[in-house]
Order: structure tokens, then sequence, then C-alpha cells
């Protein structure tokens, strides 16, 4: 079971043990998205220490998806935050920040959850002060501010519950992915045989030579099916003229006419 937060503990208390980043480590893209200095700076700004506090707050902790709850809160806790603004730091962060801070289209659900908590609450949190609190308990600093614990477990179990949710989705597309490779792979070996069978009875240049056509035929209708299944549109034009204007025509010829 996953090792929560000791509620009994200071804010100071619990920031040591927080694994921070230095303010000169911070990449210049990020400082001018979201540090309140920067006239740049999107709404849900706020500094650095604060954005600490957050983290401790709100039971977050360091991982891609804890700093897009984290932000996202911020965001939705700003009126000041319109559609577009977020349009514009998802487009940053998942396409213009360098890794780490890098985010994945997947973080953006932790984002969600954060972004619909922080408008929840009355409190502007990004223009606190919270140096006063620092030797409070997290417990009375998340009551005075106005943070329900149950609510914070509620959307930890719904964050693990959408995390969950994918590792099963990427698990089947998987297991799709395998058995359509799987299925691929026989259909080109049989389209292997049945033209070696075929190419045998033509080459033999006897009185049956002419059933090498119908293997044939079999070879290009298998390959045309597998190469249909990849959308390999070479592939598919080059075993259907197989199939249509010499395997086809071979078999009247020889068999039928």
């Amino acid at each position: 079971m996953e090792r929560r937060l000791d509620t009994n503990k200071t804010l100071k208390e619990a920031l040591q043990e927080f694994r921070l980043d230095k303010k000169e480590d911070i990449p210049w893209i990020i400082k001018l998205l979201e540090n309140p200095l920067s006239p740049l700076a999107l709404p849900g700004k706020i500094s650095l220490f604060n954005h600490d506090c957050l983290h401790v707050l709100l039971d977050r902790k360091v991982t891609a998806s804890d700093e897009a709850f984290v932000i996202g809160f911020t965001m939705g806790n700003d009126p000041k935050t319109k559609p577009w603004h977020l349009k514009i730091f998802k487009f940053f962060s998942q396409y213009i920040y360098p890794h780490p801070y890098r985010f994945s289209r997947d973080n953006f659900s932790g984002f969600d959850l954060g972004f619909n908590y922080g408008k929840s609450l009355k409190i502007q949190f990004n223009i606190i002060d919270f140096s006063k609190y620092q030797d409070v308990q997290i417990l009375w600093v998340r009551k005075i501010l106005g943070i329900d614990e149950k609510s914070l477990l509620k959307l930890r179990v719904i964050g693990n519950y959408y995390q969950d949710q994918k590792l099963i989705s990427l698990r089947d597309k998987n297991n799709i992915q395998r058995s359509f490779f799987k299925l691929n792979n026989i259909l080109r070996i049989l389209s292997a045989i049945f033209c070696m069978i075929g190419g045998i009875l033509l080459s033999s240049n006897t009185r049956d030579s002419g059933y090498g056509f119908i293997f044939l035929a079999v070879s290009s209708g298998t390959l045309l099916i597998a190469s249909l299944l990849q959308r390999d549109k070479i592939m598919i034009f080059y075993s259907a003229m197989l199939f249509l204007f010499v395997d086809l025509r071979g078999i009247y010829f020889w068999l039928i006419a």
C-alpha cells in the first residue's frame, strides 16, 4: 500500500522531506509561463515555494501526473483562466517543455482532475502567503484553507482508476497487435508455400501444369488479404494485379478454355 503523508507534521517539516527543484534548475520556458514575475505568465502562476507547499497540502508527490494535478489545480483555482489559456499550457507542456518536465497526453487526466477541484474551492491559492503556515500542522492548514481530506482521497482513487483503465487499454491494444501480426505472418507464410507449389507445377511442363495457377491464385489471394490487413497499398496493388491478370487468366486458358 502506498504510504500517505503524515498530516500531524508541520508544513515546514513536510517540505524538508520533499524532493524540491531549485530555482536555477527550472528551465526558462517554464519560468516564462508559470513564474509570477514573468509578463507572459499564464493564470494560476505561483511562486516555486507556494507551488511546493501545494504539493504537500494536496498530498501529491513529484511524478508527472502529480505535477500536472497541482498545476491544473492552480489554473482551475484562478478565476482569470480561460479555455485558450489551457490550450496554450497543454501545447507547451506536451511539445515544448524539456524532459523531464514535459507532460504526456496521459498526464492531462490528472491535470483535469486538479483543475476541477481547484475551481470548486473559494480561496485563490496562488496569492496566499504560505510562509505564515510553515509551523502549523498540515491537518490544520488544510482545514483553514478548506481542503477536504476526503476529497483528496476520492480524487486519488479516481486518478488511480484512470491509470488502471489506461493500462488495461494498452494491454488490450498490445494483445490485438500481437494477434494481428501473428495472423499477418501466417498468411504471408501460406502465400509463399502456395506460390512455391504453383511454381513447381508450372515449371514441370506436364499435362497437369495448369493446376499450378490454382495454387498461384490462392497464393496471391492470401497475400492480398495480408496486405489489406496491414494497409500496405503497394502490396495490395501488386497482389491484386497478380490475382486478376495472371492467376485467373491462367486458370481460364489452361483449365477452362
